[in-house]
């Protein structure tokens, strides 16, 4: 029998697995039957005189998009990638196929968790007998194989037929690439030994260990000549550990090399002057060469090459990961032209850096690759494979940063406080996130004059303004308390309003915003605060509101100013802020750890120095439990255990507790009984994981129906609007932006922040060139698009938890005894991390509300646009009766804000009619955020502030003159409401209307370019 671990397998490695006797590519009509059954062949009662069926199933390339069971086998995982919507395997014995009546029983599951099933009866009928070489999977290099054929005979007359195994096809050793190189390159798991080979091939039985990645093909055959029948399995041989490491800059040398895993890759001879590229060109499924070689394909290009460098990578498959690394000498290419790296999805050339590295795929879009730029830094991680089975890379840079809560400042007479209040700002490379520079800037300080504190206010916006592009910019406000003063001083002084403006704005470039920056610039710092009223990390070109920005006591923030998160890179490598606890941190950090070998052959008890219990535990792989195979941990990272497989394989395991040793064997009895402890102790870990990971994700996953009723706030939005029909209506839109989550994102970030890198990095445009309203079809349409999104990204989150996460923790000793050992710990007990105490577990509803809620923020923040405008009510005005009107609402008093019932609007030909459009909004549609302040006229009879005003309305439509129609209620108290924690259902979805109105595409009332409309405000 087949190893049953082997075999029963969460379906989410199925595109990693060959098909066998897969047909030819599917005709069109053959889709066109795909779009109307799940099952496309076998037909039903179709009788097959063969000893292979070839199965067809209309399903998605997605890892859990089929579920299927042939007579009770499960064979989800063996279908092959998606070709004009079908995908295809080859059943036989192994997967369940037998003589007469058999029964296909296939579950296809959408995005959205809408599921087909379809059950399909057929017969076989076949003088031959039925063949099984075993199920396709994945393997470990230098693992091994236990290999078992089944021949079913029954029925058939003469004499049991022979039976042998047989090496079909191997990575092919490779050959020298170019002339450059003098021997062939070794694979990523070091220098092959010798050519794999079948050990003991004659009968259904026989051992076989893959000695480099790749793809091996193996053929087990009952009889011999005509009387032959043959069956095939595929091996897809991958490095033993899931994290490949990898640099590509390993050494501080000018020319360059690429180090993968075991092998460092350095074919370029010293006497090469000059601009070079190095490149290293691995399969994305094994990390072997491409075209089936067993090691990378190692090139590399000089001065001149430049055309022969991009023919070269044009020529590549998608199949290809290509890894680039360029030195030695001066600029590699000219600043003026595309880069030669562009075939592989790099952006820029970043011709001003000697060095420059870039890991792709052929046909990606720019953007795509990642790369990085600069001396001495390359690009450092690790290769791991994602959820669909291909490698690509993860940067294993991150940088926690921390800015606490400020000590209160003891009071202190004048003479003698610091003088120093307002700015301590730092800057830090956007690559290393080393510190460059950086400094105090005394915009308010005591012993200085207005003029002087100007000149500080300006210095500080001429380094914000000047910094390199994305140099990462961290900004505290620093004030301290004189005696007798209500609170710690303002961060800035009576600047003039111009100095206001140049540092407000830089400010907003590099991620702040300009409503909480000026409003905390000039307040008294409440005595809890310590001083700190502001704080912001952000990057140079960020733009308004893309940092995180903490600005004390304003719109219900904490008195105490803190953030705290990572910064990780972009595919650029360039540094980015993500907001995270230090705890949740910590678990990324040991996850993102360099990989260890070291296995435990008991407490304390290194493997290296127990070669008998390791003999001991290949015994029980090979004799007793031989789903375990003969190296146990090899399965570890490679094949999906679930949890029933975990618990049955951990009973067997205690049923071995009682085998005693017979003699004449490697091992004694003390050895067996330490290695049945120590892999049941792993064993009781994985499930212990395994079941944390799936209580950790649950609330993720797609649920019956429609996916968390983002269709049902669609037909709400529509119908409040009540848009009526004026003539041409457009409506489009791009596509989503490509959004990888990051390794343990569900720890980092929590889940609202799936949802919000939704709205961040999926820039759609509605109505941008032609103003009306959608249909009702085109608002379905968007809402499909949008429930089908965040239906992948929560089956997304699913699946990488659940398999990429698991498959590196699990082939990891080091991770799995600490994950083992702590998922699902009690919060008391001394040493249990906060981010997996039994209590995470355990706050699925709280979870599963937050997701939902976050859902639904999305879904108004994207589908609300479409029937309603944002208008801003500040129009800059050039001509007319009311010309030379400020954009900006201002001068004016701190309280109370301007008023938008106060907005009046007249026709251009003075005519005395006016109409106050926005008499009759209530105040949750409208903003009034303060976009700019003259700190010199605060106190003044006329104020200081200058407001930007928003307001959220119906399209004016035909009309010249009228009234503006704000969203119903129903509507705005679901958006702008703040959430009921104890009946989320019932309150609101907490969305900030400031920060909804202000990042809107910026409209002006009314929004007729020729109407003769003009506004301005009055009293």
């Amino acid at each position: 029998m087949r190893p049953r671990l082997l075999t029963v397998c969460v379906f989410v490695l199925s595109i990693l697995l060959v098909p066998l006797g897969v047909a030819g590519p599917a005709t069109a009509a053959t889709a066109q039957i795909a779009k109307a059954r799940v099952v496309v062949s076998p037909l039903p009662g179709r009788i097959v005189r063969s000893h292979l069926v070839t199965v067809r199933v209309s399903a998605g390339s997605h890892p859990a998009a089929i579920r299927a069971r042939l007579n009770g086998v499960a064979i989800g995982d063996q279908f092959g990638e998606r070709r004009r919507g079908l995908r295809s395997m080859s059943a036989s014995a192994s997967d369940g196929l037998r003589r007469g009546r058999n029964v296909l029983r296939v579950t296809t599951r959408r995005l959205d968790g809408r599921t087909r099933t379809t059950t399909v009866r057929f017969t076989v009928r076949t003088a031959r007998p039925l063949v099984g070489a075993g199920q396709n999977r994945r393997v470990a290099v230098g693992a091994r194989i236990n290999l078992a054929g089944i021949v079913r005979q029954a029925g058939l007359r003469g004499a049991r037929r022979s039976a042998a195994w047989k090496l079909r096809s191997a990575p092919r050793r490779s050959s020298r690439a170019r002339a450059a190189a003098t021997t062939p390159p070794p694979a990523v798991t070091g220098p092959a030994g010798p050519p794999a080979a079948i050990a003991s091939p004659a009968g259904t039985t026989a051992r076989f260990t893959p000695t480099t990645p790749g793809t091996y093909t193996l053929a087990f055959t009952s009889g011999s000549g005509q009387d032959a029948t043959t069956d095939r399995v595929t091996l897809t041989a991958v490095p033993r550990q899931q994290l490949v490491p990898i640099d590509t800059r390993p050494a501080d040398t000018r020319l360059p090399k690429i180090k993968i895993g075991e092998t460092t890759y350095d074919p370029v001879p010293t006497s090469v002057t000059g601009p070079v590229t190095l490149v290293v060109v691995l399969d994305r499924k094994t990390l072997a060469g491409p075209d089936g070689r067993s090691s990378p394909a190692v090139t590399w290009y000089g001065r001149g090459q430049r055309a022969q460098l991009t023919a070269y990578l044009k020529s590549l498959s998608s199949n290809d990961l290509v890894v680039t690394s360029v030195g030695v000498g001066g600029n590699g290419f000219d600043p003026h032209d595309s880069t030669p790296l562009a075939p592989i999805g790099v952006a820029t050339s970043n011709a001003q850096h000697v060095f420059f590295s870039a890991i792709g795929v052929s046909g990606w879009s720019p953007g795509e690759a990642d790369e990085i730029g600069g001396d001495p830094i390359g690009l450092e991680g690790y290769l791991m494979s994602d959820e669909y089975g291909k490698y690509g890379f993860t940067p294993s840079d991150r940088h926690v940063f921390s800015v606490p809560p400020a000590p209160a400042a003891p009071a202190c007479a004048p003479a003698s406080c610091d003088p120093s209040n307002g700015f301590l700002v730092d800057f830090y490379d956007r690559y290393t996130n080393a510190r460059l520079n950086g400094g105090f800037y005394d915009t308010n300080g005591r012993t200085l004059s207005a003029a002087q504190q100007t000149a500080e206010a300006l210095r500080m916006a001429n380094d914000l303004q000047f910094l390199g592009p994305d140099t990462v910019v961290k900004i505290q406000a620093v004030t301290n308390q004189a005696e007798g003063e209500p609170g710690t001083r303002a961060p800035v002084g009576p600047i003039t309003g111009d100095a206001m403006a140049q540092l407000a704005a830089q400010v907003a470039d590099s991620g702040g915003t300009l409503d909480a920056f000026n409003r905390a610039a000039v307040a008294t710092g409440a005595p809890a605060a310590g001083g700190q009223g502001y704080v912001l990390l952000g990057w140079k070109g960020a733009g308004q509101g893309h940092g995180i920005e903490a600005a004390s006591g304003l719109d219900g923030a904490p008195v105490a100013t803190t953030i705290s998160g990572v910064l990780r890179p972009d595919r650029q490598s360039k540094l980015r802020p993500t907001a995270g606890g230090a705890a949740e941190n910590a678990l990324t950090e040991r996850f993102m750890q360099a990989p260890s070998q070291d296995w435990q052959c008991g407490p304390g008890v290194s493997c290296k120095d127990a070669p008998r219990v390791l003999a001991a535990m290949s015994y029980i792989g090979t004799t007793l439990i031989p789903a375990l195979g003969p190296d146990p941990r090899a399965l570890y990272g490679i094949a999906i255990f679930s949890s029933a497989d975990l618990t049955a394989t951990g009973n067997e395991l205690r049923n071995e507790q009682k085998f005693k040793v017979p003699s004449g064997l490697p091992f004694a009895q003390a050895d067996f009984d330490a290695a049945v402890d120590q892999l049941l102790t792993e064993n009781g870990w994985m499930q212990n994981l395994t079941a944390y990971l799936q209580d950790l994700t649950s609330p993720f996953r797609p649920t019956s129906g429609n996916y968390l009723d983002i269709k049902t706030t669609a037909d709400t939005v529509f119908k409040e609007t009540r848009a009526e029909p004026s003539g041409e209506v457009t409506a489009h839109w791009l596509e989503f932006t490509k959004i990888m989550l990051g390794l343990a994102g569900h720890l980092t970030a929590g889940a609202t922040s799936v949802v919000a890198e939704l709205i961040d990095l999926g820039q759609w445009i509605a109505g941008a060139e032609k103003d009306g309203s959608p249909t009702y079809d085109e608002l379905s349409i968007r809402a499909d698009e949008l429930s089908q999104t965040v239906a992948k990204q929560g089956a997304q989150v699913d699946t990488e938890v659940n398999v990429v996460m698991r498959n590196v923790i699990f082939s990891d000793p080091a991770k799995l005894a600490y994950w083992g050992k702590w998922a699902n710990c009690v919060r008391t007990v001394p040493g249990c991390p906060p981010g997996l105490s039994s209590q995470v577990a355990t706050e699925q509803a709280s979870t599963k509300r937050n997701f939902s809620l976050g859902v639904q923020s999305l879904a108004y923040q994207e589908l609300l646009p479409l029937g309603y405008n944002t208008y801003r009510l500040n129009r800059e005005i050039t001509s007319g009766l009311h010309a030379n009107k400020n954009q900006h609402h201002g001068p004016w008093p701190a309280e109370p804000r301007p008023n938008v019932k106060d907005y009046i609007c007249v026709d251009d030909f003075g005519s005395s009619s006016e109409v106050r459009s926005f008499e009759r909004f209530p105040a949750n549609a409208t903003a009034t955020l303060v976009g700019g302040v003259d700190p010199s006229l605060l106190g003044s009879p006329g104020g200081g502030w200058y407001y930007d005003v928003y307001a959220i309305g119906l399209p004016l439509g035909g009309k010249i003159i009228g009234h503006a129609t704000p969203p119903d209620q129903p509507i705005l108290k679901k958006m702008f409401g703040s959430v009921d924690p104890d009946k989320p259902e019932d309150g609101g979805l907490g969305i900030s209307p400031a920060a909804f109105m202000s990042d809107a595409p910026p409209r002006f009332w009314p929004d007729k370019e020729r109407s003769p409309l003009e506004c301005f405000w009055g009293a």
